[in-house]
């Protein structure tokens, strides 16, 4: 297999050849969806007027953003925060 057909199959991750930024892009959005999570995090933190314990925060921040936002986790949120219901505004 000649080194162009290598490049092919396997592009090096680099600004030259992709110019988009090709994996960079995954990592933003990765990071935007985590920033998010921190966000509805607090928002949580703020409606029970207390920090959440570092260990449930982590395991907030480990569920999906889509079960955060969409209230899927309402009974884990319960369970985690002693609350019944919280209204989570979903950041943009």
């Amino acid at each position: 297999m000649d080194k162009s057909i290598a490049n092919l199959a396997f592009p090096k991750r680099s600004k030259k050849r992709r110019p988009e930024g090709g994996c960079l892009k995954t990592l933003e959005v990765i990071m935007h969806l985590s920033t998010q999570k921190k966000q509805i995090i607090d928002q949580i933190e703020k409606q029970l007027g207390k920090k959440l314990e570092p260990g449930k925060r982590r395991r907030l921040h480990k569920s999906n953003i889509f079960d955060l936002t969409m209230n899927l986790t309402q009974v884990n949120l319960a369970r985690l925060t002693g609350q019944e219901s919280i209204a989570i505004k979903i950041p943009a």
